[in-house]
């Protein structure tokens, strides 16, 4: 599936929701790392964070929802 595979507003739509949630992914994990983790309470913060962009990740991917039968 490539950008240029689009046939129709609603799958451009589409493709562009997922590119501007990957980008915005992409700056919180950059944001992120510039976090100070100096006692418990920060770590667990942290992984909450690490959590949350990854279930965006797969949210958005559709992969839990849409599982493809691959036989």
């Amino acid at each position: 599936m490539f950008i240029t595979d689009i046939r129709n507003l609603d799958q451009l739509k589409e493709k562009l929701v997922k590119v501007l949630v990957v980008a915005l992914i992409v700056s919180a994990f950059k944001a992120m790392l510039a976090l100070p983790i100096t006692d418990g309470p920060s770590l667990g913060w942290f992984s909450f964070g690490v959590f949350m962009l990854a279930l965006s990740g797969v949210l958005v991917s559709g992969e839990l929802l849409y599982r493809r039968d691959e036989s």
